[in-house]
């Protein structure tokens, strides 16, 4: 969105030896984000969900009266 096409991503690539280890470090990356950012990951992947459902409501979750969640 603000990016340039020639900008670059940095990109992490881990193997774990067992499915509970990788959902264990998910459990970590997740935590170790603050509640605002993880609320815009999630309305990020639900938009995304919707558009990829075919569907492109305007506002895909909360109404507008909802001022803040706690």
């Amino acid at each position: 969105m603000g990016e340039r096409p020639d900008s670059r991503r940095k990109i992490s690539i881990q193997k774990f030896s067992s499915f509970s280890e990788a959902e264990a470090e998910s459990r970590r990356q997740w935590r170790a984000l603050s509640a605002e950012e993880r609320w815009k990951i999630t309305w990020k992947l639900s938009e995304e969900l919707y558009r990829i459902a075919g569907k492109y409501p305007h506002e895909p979750g909360l109404r507008r009266i909802i001022k803040r969640v706690r």
